[in-house]
């Protein structure tokens, strides 16, 4: 029998829109069943989804993709960013926020609802789910390698597709202790990414709590 949670989470993220910059900040609320089984990739799934609003979209720099400030952010700015199909409004980003979710959970849990509003969205709720049709997204008009896939269908940390961030070193899931794999007992190391900050180490496990 299929366990479901509702996780409800806030971030502060960047819009920008032709030729305005704006602050926004975000309520984000996910329905989520746990297929697996395993507790173990439970906890790993409930974990995933938090850290995707906590450390992955929190400060981003949401920006359609052929916007023409998008040159300036990507080689001025030592922060992340996602390039979308259209203007950064909420009825927009909330699919790329389902799609993102989705695809890190790879299968082991499911979301079944996502909702977002934000203040500059006069707190206008949006619903992604489950059985809506999103097939306009399997293809992005600034990927252009064969076969690769956009960043909010691949199951890594990357909300974006460039190749680095400066001065942010991006992790694995393995590296923050995320990976579906339980890890072994080891000296940790402390790293941070965004407002994630713990003892950690490829392939060990926490020290602490």
């Amino acid at each position: 029998m299929e366990a479901s949670i509702r996780v409800s989470k806030e971030f502060s993220a960047t819009v920008v829109i032709d030729n305005r910059i704006m602050a926004n900040k975000y309520d984000l609320s996910f329905t989520v069943s746990l297929i697996s089984p395993d507790q173990y990739e439970q906890k790993v799934a409930y974990d995933r989804v938090k850290f995707l609003t906590d450390s992955m979209f929190e400060g981003t720099i949401f920006i359609k993709y052929d916007n023409p400030l998008l040159p300036q952010f990507s080689e001025g700015l030592n922060n992340t960013y996602s390039q979308l199909h259209e203007e950064p409004y909420d009825s927009i980003i909330v699919d790329y926020l389902f799609l993102k979710a989705q695809a890190i959970l790879e299968g082991k849990a499911q979301i079944d609802q996502l909702s977002l509003s934000s203040w500059q969205g006069r707190e206008i709720e949006f619903y992604a789910e489950a059985e809506h049709d999103y097939t306009a997204y399997s293809k992005a008009p600034w990927i252009k390698t064969k076969n690769k896939k956009p960043w909010y269908m691949r199951s890594d940390i990357f909300i974006g597709d460039y190749k680095k961030v400066r001065g942010l070193d991006v992790p694995t899931w393995d590296d923050i202790y995320l990976g579906w794999t339980s890890p072994k007992e080891e000296d940790a190391e402390v790293i941070e990414f965004h407002r994630f900050k713990g003892k950690v180490v490829k392939g060990g496990k926490k020290s602490g709590n």
